[in-house]
């Protein structure tokens, strides 16, 4: 898949807590740094909660749907990954070798909001799904 130079998904996004449906009570801050090709995805997530500790999650994969190690989550250990098109990718986030959710994220059509819908796949749990919107930061923040 040829993408164009700029690709929708790179830069630095920041939570947008009035428009996200995260897991109460939500983070009071969460920045999500992408770098993305047309073959590659490289993240980094940080996110204070609303206690104050501190986490950084970091993933960096291919889009080839195989499973690549996921380092800072307490949640999963790894991520499997798919570009759908220019402004979706899909993901599958494991434990283990247990699946746990299923993950899309969108970019909108202007560039700048990114939508990231989680939902529960396991079986055992009580299952949640939550969505989380970014805004997109200026490239010199």
């Amino acid at each position: 898949m040829a993408l164009p130079d700029t690709d929708p998904f790179r830069g630095t996004w920041k939570l947008k807590s009035h428009s996200s449906q995260p897991a109460l009570p939500p983070p009071s801050s969460w920045i999500h740094h992408i770098q993305t090709t047309a073959e590659t995805i490289h993240a980094r997530e940080e996110i204070v909660s609303a206690t104050g500790e501190r986490t950084t999650i970091a993933v960096h994969a291919r889009f080839d749907g195989l499973d690549y190690p996921v380092s800072g989550s307490p949640q999963v250990d790894a991520m499997a990954y798919k570009r759908d098109n220019e402004r979706r990718i899909s993901g599958i986030g494991k434990k283990g070798k247990k699946t746990l959710w299923s993950e899309t994220a969108t970019v909108s059509a202007d560039g700048q909001t990114l939508t990231i819908k989680i939902a529960s796949q396991a079986k055992t749990s009580a299952g949640f799904e939550i969505t989380v919107v970014f805004e997109k930061l200026p490239s010199n923040s």
